[in-house]
């Protein structure tokens, strides 16, 4: 616990480098997608703490967004 505090890990969607505004930006709606893909998205963070840099999640949202995978 000690290590991912210091390393300042994510473990909620709000410690993500990304937001639901950003996803905005990327095109899509208000509504319950945003929170899907965020919630994909701490679950590949919490698999791969590294990924959880603004440009690395943006990248892993707009294939998500293409793919039409939550």
């Amino acid at each position: 616990f000690r290590e991912i505090e210091r390393d300042q890990d994510a473990l909620q969607i709000k410690d993500l480098k990304i937001n639901g505004h950003d996803l905005i930006t990327l095109g899509l709606k208000p509504g319950p997608e945003i929170g899907q893909i965020l919630n994909s998205l701490l679950e590949s963070v919490l698999d791969n703490p590294d990924l959880n840099e603004r440009e690395s999640l943006l990248r892993l949202a707009r294939e998500m967004i293409r793919s039409g995978k939550e």
